[in-house]
């Protein structure tokens, strides 16, 4: 695998966990929540065998549990937009 990739991809998932201890300390929910959804999926992405569609489902799964679900959907429709796909 390609070192840089894994260095980018590591920094991403340490860079989102920092953002989610500043959050938490900060007491800024939306910015927690968002973090803390989203830290393990650049190293998620890594794997080579990654199952892009269990990863999201996944992820959809854990916004719900976490209330975050109407922000996940706001998002994915906003990427779908701007990129012409729908859902």
């Amino acid at each position: 695998m390609d070192k840089n990739k894994v260095y980018l991809y590591n920094l991403l998932s340490s860079a989102l966990l920092q953002i989610r201890e500043d959050a938490h300390e900060s007491k800024n929910k939306k910015v927690f929540w968002i973090s803390s959804l989203l830290h393990n999926l650049p190293k998620q992405l890594l794997n080579e065998d990654a199952d892009y569609e269990a990863i999201l489902n996944k992820m959809i799964s854990n916004a719900e549990h976490d209330r975050m679900d109407k922000w996940l959907k706001n998002e994915l429709s906003i990427i779908d937009e701007e990129s012409g796909h729908k859902g």
